[in-house]
């Protein structure tokens, strides 16, 4: 198995678990935001493990992108789509972390609307490829 397959791989199966801690972290944000209750430390590490899932995502995708441009020469239009529209979920994602000077469930809300926008943006960047989801 070579380098681009492993790379492949990894970034295709990671997307997963990014799914995945964008659901339970967005499930607990709208607890709290609902709820009315503090923005506790379950909170925090549920969307510190989620924005650290999603830089891991990114660390493989453009280490994916720096391979396929060495050794394939250029990139295709949805490989540009892909990343840009990824780097501005991204943006979106570390926004929803901040705001601690915030009341819990004003924190909450806030974190959950931008964690939606990212995980939408997320979707929509995984639509642009061929492959799909």
């Amino acid at each position: 198995m070579d380098l681009y397959k492993i790379l492949v791989e990894a970034h295709s199966g990671m997307r997963w678990l990014v799914l995945l801690m964008f659901i339970v972290t967005m499930v607990k944000l709208l607890v709290t935001w609902l709820g009315k209750k503090e923005f506790g430390k379950g909170d925090n590490a549920l969307l510190r493990a989620t924005i650290g899932f999603i830089d891991i995502q990114l660390l493989l995708g453009l280490s994916l992108l720096l391979y396929f441009i060495l050794n394939a020469g250029g990139l295709a239009s949805y490989h540009y789509e892909h990343a840009g529209i990824n780097a501005i979920a991204i943006i979106f994602a570390h926004i929803a972390g901040k705001g601690k000077d915030k009341p819990g469930p004003i924190r909450a809300r806030n974190a959950f609307i931008f964690l939606f926008v990212s995980a939408a943006l997320v979707g929509l960047a995984i639509s642009r490829l061929p492959q799909g989801w």
